[in-house]
């Protein structure tokens, strides 16, 4: 059992008001009405473990938006005078205290990437958005093209940062007029580049072979979703064709070049068809003169 973790607890003891549990020796409350009915003595029940306002150990079978060690988006939902509380999940709300902030929060409804930790001295949680102290330098195993979970935190000059894999910082770069992840997103994307620095160039598309089979799968998905017609082809607008595959023209005819080697598809001027897997889907009809 640890502190700002879940775990399977038996119950130890029942009582009116409240049942518990055994926490490796240790007594942990939870209230009756949080318990599952019909528990039982010996009965193992999922729970939170946190602390109380005494620093003691309780249980709740709330499930909070991230554990001890964990970073995550969270709302301010009051700012006092102990810093900014946080909504995670829980009935009680994580303090922020105003010392862990990274920048001063002034007024509810913010949301901000913060680190869920126990403090070791009060053994209380709380959260920090002083993020950069619990990063880690990146591995030196990495790979280009490895793929990655990223969670954007700032915004910089040259693009966004994201925590990799929840544990170190790498920098996706963006293009004039590329629309940028918000604040506390969530991606899968990859590892684009590894600097003579240590630093690390992400990318939210594969490179390479992967990339190409990636592009022809987000074509022939497009393709079936519309019935094996897509209103794109070689002279479309690169904008349509953005909007309707998230991928610029050059790749996009890239694609098409290589599906169309393959079999999978007659292409037009402004028009797409699927050929793979049956007939060809027939022809629109002419209008009559």
């Amino acid at each position: 059992m640890e502190i700002g973790r879940r775990a399977s607890l038996p119950v130890m003891e029942i009582e009116p008001q409240r049942l518990i549990l055994d926490g490796d020796g240790t007594p942990i409350s939870i209230p009756r009405r949080n318990a599952p009915p019909g528990a039982s003595i010996g009965d193992r029940i999922e729970v939170f473990v946190y602390t109380d306002s005494d620093g003691g150990p309780v249980a709740t079978v709330q499930k909070p938006y991230a554990e001890a060690d964990e970073f995550a988006l969270l709302k301010v939902k009051e700012v006092g005078r102990l810093g900014a509380f946080l909504d995670w999940g829980l009935d009680k709300d994580l303090l922020l205290p105003h010392g862990a902030q990274a920048i001063k929060v002034k007024r509810a409804g913010e949301s901000l990437v913060v680190r869920v930790l126990c403090d070791p001295v009060s053994r209380r949680m709380m959260a920090s958005s002083k993020l950069r102290r619990f990063l880690i330098p990146p591995p030196r195993d990495l790979e280009p093209d490895q793929a990655v979970e990223l969670l954007f935190y700032e915004v910089t000059d040259l693009g966004m940062n994201a925590i990799v894999n929840g544990s170190f910082s790498g920098l996706l770069h963006l293009s004039p007029g590329e629309a940028a992840p918000g604040i506390g997103d969530r991606r899968s994307g990859f590892i684009e580049k590894l600097r003579p620095d240590g630093k690390v160039d992400l990318s939210l598309r594969p490179r390479g072979a992967a990339a190409r089979k990636d592009a022809a799968q987000i074509v022939l998905s497009a393709l079936r979703d519309a019935g094996g017609r897509l209103p794109l082809g070689d002279k479309s607008d690169p904008a349509s064709i953005h909007d309707t595959l998230g991928m610029s023209k050059k790749r996009f005819k890239r694609t098409l070049g290589g599906l169309l080697r393959a079999r999978k598809i007659r292409i037009s001027d402004h028009e797409t068809i699927l050929t793979l897997g049956g007939p060809n889907p027939p022809d629109p009809p002419k209008a009559s003169k």
